[in-house]
């Protein structure tokens, strides 16, 4: 089962991280709120299949994308801003646990991965000296789950 968790940003492309964009690339469903998906129209192939549904319906997005996934499917669960704050993660995530699922990678939130590579604390406006940040840093993690910190 294969369900990306993709962070569209605010809603400019680029501000959209290049793993958010591979993910959307490479999912065969693209699902979300039918307002954000029109954003995306130039960013799919003609093929992918887009299934938008109206705010408040994001229990049936979430159990939708995981019954398309259990199919075959690779999908794409799209949210604006950042997916894991006030976006469908929670709701995913709620959903898999009603259905005893037991596959949750932790990440790290885009505060997290951003904060250090920009040489900024998040607790502070002025910038400071900060250990330089790579991918493979053991003080930070990426997952799949969670593309702006990779």
């Amino acid at each position: 089962m294969r369900i990306h968790l993709v962070s569209i940003g605010p809603g400019d492309p680029t501000y959209m991280t290049p793993d958010a964009f591979h993910a959307l690339q490479q999912a065969d469903v693209v699902i979300g709120y039918h307002g954000y998906l029109s954003t995306l129209d130039n960013l799919l192939r003609a093929e992918q299949q887009r299934i938008g549904f109206d705010l408040g319906a994001e229990i049936e997005r979430a159990r939708h994308a995981i019954r398309l996934a259990q199919a075959g499917q690779s999908v794409a669960l799209v949210s604006s801003g950042d997916v894991g704050v006030y976006g469908m993660a929670g709701t995913l995530f709620e959903v898999l646990a009603e259905m005893e699922w037991d596959g949750v990678t932790p990440g790290c939130t885009t505060t997290s991965g951003v904060t250090p590579s920009h040489s900024i604390s998040a607790n502070t406006s002025k910038s400071v000296p900060a250990i330089p940040y790579t991918p493979t840093s053991p003080l930070l993690t990426s997952a799949t789950l969670w593309p702006a910190c990779a």
